[in-house]
């Protein structure tokens, strides 16, 4: 993420709005774009692990997922620290 948590959450779009250069602004949007693009892409991601574990493909390996190999996808896909 371009931004944290902490500092959209700490944003005060008001202030923004009035207090702030269009520079500053314009930097606003372009860091909120590419946060938006991201964790769009995250859950898309997340989706298609979910969606391969509780609605495995017939005929696929993943018709036979255990939550070993349910573990080991999403292990495959982010860090403790991402999930934490």
């Amino acid at each position: 993420m371009t931004r944290t948590i902490e500092q959209w959450k700490g944003c005060e779009p008001k202030a923004m709005a009035y207090e702030m250069s269009n520079a500053a602004i314009y930097n606003a949007f372009v860091d909120a774009k590419a946060d938006i693009l991201e964790l769009q892409r995250k859950c898309e991601g997340m989706k298609a692990i979910l969606s391969k574990i509780a609605y495995p493909r017939r005929g696929t390996e993943d018709e036979s997922l255990d939550i070993q190999k349910a573990a080991e996808i999403i292990q495959s896909q982010f860090t403790v620290e991402q999930l934490s």
